[in-house]
């Protein structure tokens, strides 16, 4: 896989930058590809996308499709409009494997085994993440901290975590307060219901420590009932999936995005982005951008910033984004300006109010 990974970066220069975030157990690089216009920086304005494979080392579909989709993007860029359009817009991000020690002694046929599962440590890395409920006794293992401190880093909107075993789509949230087994409904249920369309009771998973910790939206998707498929039957699984891969990658671009910025058009970091009564915001990131995934709907959002007692009164406005991708959203917005003579002790930390309304096509 290195190897491979290694002669893409270096055959697609361009559009694609290699790195690692950390290591595993046994001091395995885990790598991550990403591929965009601009690879190296994080573009204003412009959504970081993730994909994450082989979280369970004996779970390879996910792993060979993500090293399948990296060399189509890479070949495909520049000739085909749909991914020049994906590259060209999206800074794509992908983990083919998150387990490389569990992969190492995985074997070759397994349906439904567990030898490969965990990492060396023999933990369950999807049962390793901090829980909103769930205290976690067992030891944050190497590969977990280095996902999360990933995470944190990145401002990512949208992900998807590759397994196999199974034919479903996971969203938040896994379990709840009560540790009842029943749905288990996020603020965010609708727009999750969207996303995985467009292709587990347990705790301390991936997805929902994105979700609860992060701006990110992330789904499960388990690829097939067989674990580790005989390498001659790995084809047919790109062909049965590479459309859908395209296709959820695509769903980053929904929603609301903007920029919250200052009377003097500077971005302002860590703004909180509120949604009407859905009870989960965002914040926005280091320039001021953010993206809100929602389905389409009318929505008052609300930027705010805690300045009890700000330095210099002033306005500060939304700037929505006005490029719109086909097919997929428009958005109308209602801005309250905050001026000068405006009383902002009566305003609270409130500094925008939008009303959005995004229809469908």
């Amino acid at each position: 896989m290195e190897l491979f990974l290694r002669k893409y970066s270096s055959e697609f220069s361009s559009i694609t930058h290699l790195y690692s975030i950390g290591r595993s157990v046994q001091d395995r690089e885990l790598y991550v590809m990403i591929i965009s216009d601009n690879p190296n920086v994080h573009e204003h304005g412009e959504p970081e996308f993730k994909y994450v494979g082989n979280m369970h080392g004996n779970e390879v579909v996910g792993r060979e499709l993500l090293l399948n989709l990296i060399e189509y993007l890479c070949r495909n860029y520049g000739t085909d409009p749909e991914v020049t359009q994906l590259v060209n817009s999206t800074r794509i991000h992908i983990m083919p494997s998150m387990n490389p020690d569990g992969y190492e002694v995985a074997m070759e046929g397994d349906v439904k085994g567990t030898r490969g599962r965990n990492n060396s440590n023999d933990y369950d890395l999807n049962r390793n993440f901090p829980d909103q409920f769930v205290t976690i006794t067992e030891p944050r293992q190497p590969e977990t901290i280095a996902v999360m401190g990933w995470l944190k880093s990145t401002p990512f909107v949208l992900s998807a975590n590759l397994h196999g075993g199974s034919l479903v789509v996971n969203y938040p949230f896994d379990d709840d307060k009560e540790g009842l087994s029943h749905y288990s409904r996020s603020p965010d249920d609708e727009t999750f219901k969207q996303v995985a369309k467009a292709k587990i009771s347990a705790h301390s998973g991936m997805q929902d420590w994105n979700y609860v910790n992060t701006n990110c939206f992330e789904v499960t998707i388990e690829l097939g009932c067989v674990k580790y498929p005989l390498a001659k039957e790995l084809p047919k699984y790109w062909e049965q999936n590479w459309r859908a891969l395209l296709q959820f990658m695509h769903q980053v671009h929904t929603g609301i995005k903007g920029t919250v910025s200052d009377q003097d058009k500077v971005g302002i970091p860590n703004a909180t982005i509120s949604v009407g009564v859905i009870d989960h915001n965002i914040t926005t990131g280091h320039t001021g951008d953010y993206w809100r995934l929602l389905v389409p709907g009318t929505y008052a959002v609300t930027a705010s910033l805690p300045l009890p007692t700000p330095k210099r009164p002033g306005s500060f406005l939304e700037r929505p984004h006005t490029e719109l991708p086909p097919n997929y959203i428009f958005t109308q917005v209602s801005m309250l300006l905050i001026s000068e003579t405006t009383d902002l002790q009566g305003l609270g930390d409130k500094l925008t109010l939008l009303i959005c309304q995004i229809l469908g096509f």
